[in-house]
């Protein structure tokens, strides 16, 4: 695997290093346009090769308490039970605006309004996505246990056999089903799919990462500012960087649980103490930056300990003997731990050390203190302050997940006093995964059409703009 990151990594760096955030911004959105509209055949495929009957009937013959269609009945999960999803949405709320891969985008848009929209629709989109793709592990689940697959089933067993790790196998499944299932030109597409995400990703955490560095590590510390040529160099050796730490950090820290909880134990390693800064420092007056250190030293030393436990746990005779065979804690619940210690952490220090409380006005430019853009709305949710096209845009977005937290709350009352049986389960999720597949379609049209006129507006700017100053002009001379 890793010469396979090693080329995944080489193609991102290229990308990057040759043009970087515009054409990280440009590739990002055509991959986006490629993996929504590519999920929307592949998925569209494996219902019609299941069957759109089998697949909802096929998910509902699991086991008592361990459901695919009853999200009340699965008291026998161990991983991905309650608890998960009760700790993903703390982490959610916990860690908006803290995990810092999207600083370039945000800091590109031309007002603080695009900024807000940009997230929102960003965010509604892969939400819509995320939940089209859930029916590529139920359809896979279906295929291994229905009788009308046996042979596909018997297929992908042997493949899976043939797999010596058996943390592995668990996720090599659904890829397996999908290459028994997936024609030819759908298995390349999903395949494309799968590297152009990869490339995406890497290329935006290593940007920001690499940014991060220069910005807020090595300017603070330097006694005269970087001139731009300089600073453009010192970004690419710090991007270079990024992808170095990314491919020893792979190797010698292997995937030792399941992807989604890897996730997020690694990136608990900041998100945990810098969530506590974000909301501290935005909110409270009282934070101080011994509290944010302690906050940051916390959140990385305990997710840090997770992980290594995680990895030794089977080596060490003590451990290894003491009734777990692995090390008990997953990942999601590390970072719920390394989240709490880190808040409590940054409120007994900053009360520790506070002299005098922040004048929050003038650091978050209000009242008194306010910005420029204070003729903006402050609120994309104050409808009357925006366009016609984004006030329906903010409308539509609030329906939407009006609708589904309705739909969880609505569930959550009438689970506690009536049992709902199977057959009321199947129509319900025929119904909402139909409304997010239209939802799906209808968005991935509206993003190339839009996205197309933005890339072409993007370009426009930048010709006005005309090249960047050499670094031999005389301004450069001066600053430098």
């Amino acid at each position: 695997m890793l010469p396979v990151m090693v080329v995944i990594l080489s193609i991102a760096m290229f990308v990057l290093l040759t043009g970087g955030l515009v054409s990280v911004m440009v590739t990002d959105f055509l991959q986006g346009l490629l993996v929504i509209f590519g999920t929307l055949a592949i998925v569209g495929f494996i219902v019609y090769a299941v069957g759109w009957d089998t697949l909802f009937e096929g998910a509902s013959s699991a086991r008592v308490g361990e459901s695919k269609i009853d999200p009340y009945d699965q008291s026998e999960i161990r991983s991905f039970n309650f608890w998960f999803f009760m700790i993903l949405t703390v982490n959610r709320l916990y860690s908006f605006m803290a995990f810092p891969t999207r600083q370039g985008y945000d800091a590109a848009a031309l007002s603080p309004e695009e900024a807000r929209f940009s997230r929102m629709l960003g965010d509604w989109m892969f939400n819509v996505r995320a939940f089209v793709l859930m029916l590529l592990p139920i359809a896979a689940w279906v295929v291994m246990h229905h009788v009308d697959f046996t042979d596909t089933a018997a297929a992908v067993q042997r493949s899976v056999a043939a797999i010596g790790d058996a943390q592995v196998q668990k996720q090599m499944t659904v890829p397996l089903v999908l290459a028994e299932l997936l024609p030819v030109g759908l298995m390349g597409l999903f395949v494309a799919m799968m590297v152009g995400a990869a490339v995406s990703t890497d290329n935006t955490f290593v940007h920001s990462w690499g940014s991060i560095f220069v910005h807020d590590v090595v300017e603070p510390i330097r006694d005269r500012p970087l001139s731009e040529q300089a600073k453009l160099k010192l970004l690419r050796f710090a991007t270079l960087g990024v992808a170095v730490f990314a491919v020893v950090w792979s190797y010698f820290f292997p995937i030792g649980e399941y992807i989604f909880m890897y996730f997020q134990i690694t990136s608990s390693i900041y998100v945990a103490g810098a969530g506590a800064l974000v909301i501290g420092g935005l909110y409270w007056s009282r934070g101080t930056a011994a509290g944010a250190w302690a906050a940051l030293t916390t959140g990385l030393i305990i997710s840090f300990a997770g992980i290594i436990l995680r990895l030794i746990w089977p080596y060490v005779p003590v451990l290894a003997g003491s009734g777990y065979e692995a090390f008990p804690i997953n990942g999601v619940w590390v970072f719920f731990i390394a989240m709490g210690s880190s808040v409590a952490a940054y409120v007994l220090v900053s009360v520790a050390t506070c002299r005098k409380p922040h004048d929050m006005d003038a650091m978050l430019h209000r009242g008194n203190h306010a910005d420029p853009y204070a003729h903006l709305p402050r609120s994309m949710f104050n409808l009357r302050a925006l366009k016609p096209g984004s006030r329906w845009t903010v409308v539509l977005y609030l329906t939407f997940v009006g609708l589904i937290f309705g739909t969880f709350l609505a569930g959550n009352i009438t689970s506690r006093f009536v049992e709902i049986p199977d057959t009321l389960w199947i129509n319900f999720w025929q119904v909402f995964v139909a409304f997010l597949l239209a939802v799906a379609s209808i968005m991935a049209v509206v993003f190339l059409i839009g996205g197309i006129g933005d890339i072409r507006r993007l370009y426009r700017l930048l010709a006005q703009r005309g090249p960047s100053p050499s670094p031999h002009s005389k301004e450069e001379k001066v600053h430098a």
